[in-house]
């Protein structure tokens, strides 16, 4: 865990008020480097840690060769940010034209919270459009844009080569009662609460109310979590939520949601690991620490080993399968701290939608 350590230092450096040691990192050889590089990446937090660097004028420290790739690398996560903010905004400009709106979900919105926006990593642009998703579907195949409808929970289709998935629901809520309940306070936030505009190249997005995030983003990690994993980058979220927009949560109405959702354990680990890893001031988020030591370590040790857990061994069918299959039946304990329902019945879920959609067998996420 030596690696992570650093990439956790550096980290808190970037965000947080608990800057790495200097003298640590001038004893990494150029190995230990790439280690950290790896593990960065893997962890969707490479530029982050690049400003963690750059703040302890520590950047000096890394091979030659491995600096200008991190250099060249950061530079492709700020172009491919520029890229997706200009297509949001360029597509929410023709949607408009249809008097459809689109509220932004993770990704773009979150990214203002970041010291450096362009430094959030992200992969496809989520967009509600406020109940009208089949009309937006309509709009792109109007278009010429090939849509896939195979999901229930949203389409997807492509923007200007962009991804973007276009959300009939939220969450899963085929999948468990948390999400069904869930959902409907979802909907009933955005029906009393505004949402917040986001101008983008002389058009409007929308970004969700922080009562609406505070429960969304929470629940979005818990998924996560319990199926292919979270990393770094969803603690960075989490954490960077609570400090910017923390003032504006309901808090006796969140927690009443989290006790009678059963996600309160679940919260209370997330919430100590994200503020420990950050380095970010806890005094903003409502959310106690959780006194299940042996939780959080078996959460911390999950989430920085996920680079290595996350990648089959070899790339073919039987291997991807397997890998799968393991992945699925050791992630038990997860499933009791995120649903109410039995694990069986998610095997159930799963079964169904593989045998529904046969190409979903091979793709890791």
């Amino acid at each position: 865990m030596e690696h992570e350590k650093i990439v956790v230092g550096l980290l808190r450096t970037a965000i947080g008020r608990c800057p790495a040691e200097i003298k640590e990192l001038e004893m990494l050889s150029g190995q230990d480097w790439k280690e950290v590089y790896k593990i960065a990446s893997g962890q969707g937090v490479l530029a982050l840690i690049w400003d963690g660097l750059k703040k302890l004028s520590a950047e000096y420290l890394l091979p030659r060769e491995l600096r200008l790739q991190w250099v060249l690398n950061v530079e492709k996560i700020e172009n491919r940010f520029a890229r997706y903010t200009r297509t949001a905004g360029e597509l929410a400009g023709e949607l408009a034209r249809q008097e459809i709106r689109i509220m932004i979900l993770k990704g773009l919105g979150l990214a203002s919270l970041y010291p450096v926006p362009a430094h959030r990593e992200g992969g496809d642009i989520d967009v509600w459009l406020f109940g009208k998703c089949e009309e937006g579907n309509k709009w792109a195949e109007d278009n010429g844009i090939d849509v896939n409808v195979d999901y229930y929970k949203h389409s997807k289709f492509y923007y200007r080569a962009i991804p973007v998935e276009n959300h009939q629901y939220f969450l899963n809520v085929k999948m468990d009662t948390v999400d069904k309940c869930l959902e409907k306070k979802l909907y009933d936030i955005l029906a009393d609460c505004p949402c917040a505009e986001l101008p983008v190249q002389a058009n409007k997005l929308w970004t969700p109310p922080a009562d609406f995030n505070a429960l969304f983003l929470l629940r979005h990690a818990a998924v996560h979590f319990a199926s292919e994993g979270i990393v770094l980058r969803h603690f960075c979220d989490w954490a960077l939520f609570w400090q910017k927009c923390g003032q504006k949560v309901d808090v006796g109405a969140f927690m009443n949601t989290l006790e009678g959702t059963g996600l309160l354990e679940f919260a209370r680990v997330f919430t100590a690991l994200a503020f420990d890893v950050t380095g970010i001031d806890p005094c903003c988020c409502p959310v106690p620490p959780g006194e299940n030591k042996q939780l959080y370590r078996r959460m911390q040790n999950e989430v920085l080993s996920v680079v290595v857990q996350n990648k089959p061994i070899g790339k073919s069918a039987f291997t991807v399968f397997l890998f799968k299959a393991r992945r699925f039946f050791s992630s038990r304990w997860k499933h009791k701290l995120v649903y109410r329902s039995a694990f069986v019945s998610r095997i159930g879920y799963s079964v169904a939608e593989h045998l529904k959609h046969p190409h979903l067998l091979l793709k890791l996420r």
